[in-house]
């Protein structure tokens, strides 16, 4: 056989579309990690408010984009089209990691792999769970980018699903 993918009932293992629709393995991998990691992510936001009982526009907005991707991932597990649109903004949420005096943000939910760069290293930084850091105006925070792997990878299989269908 000259096809080297991985074939389960004369389907490749790896394709992303099935009659029109995201492999219901992955649709369910990516919704999993959606409502476990927006549940995840309820948890450290509540610590956070046992540690700062006061309101913060940060600690209402980390709750938002959590609950934000429950429901994502709940319309994404129907299958509905609406699930892959949230999806895909969800995880386009979760690429970026920044770091700056003016403005800090990164919100990771489920999984995450990170490459950061900042001063003057390099690192990787992954693990299972959410976490999230909102900030405005730290002045004694040095500057720093990111990339989260995993949500750039699952907004590319969100996205090429999203395309094939429009075709």
């Amino acid at each position: 056989m000259s096809n080297d993918n991985i074939q389960i009932n004369n389907r490749s293992f790896i394709d992303i579309e099935t009659n029109n629709n995201l492999n219901i393995w992955l649709r369910r991998l990516i919704s999993f990690f959606e409502i476990g990691g927006g549940l995840s992510g309820f948890s450290a936001v509540i610590i956070a408010i046992q540690q700062a009982p006061q309101f913060h526009v940060r600690i209402f907005l980390a709750f938002s984009l959590y609950s934000f991707g429950i429901i994502a991932g709940f319309a994404l597990i129907e299958n509905r089209n609406i699930g892959v649109k949230l999806s895909k903004i969800f995880y386009a949420i979760q690429i970026p990691l920044i770091i700056s005096s003016i403005f800090c943000f990164h919100l990771f939910s489920g999984i995450y792999l990170v490459i950061k760069t900042g001063t003057p290293i390099i690192a990787f930084v992954y693990s299972f769970g959410s976490r999230w850091y909102i900030s405005f105006l730290e002045l004694d925070e040095k500057f720093g980018i990111g990339i989260n792997i995993i949500a750039l990878v699952f907004f590319i299989i969100l996205h090429k699903s999203s395309t094939k269908r429009k075709k």
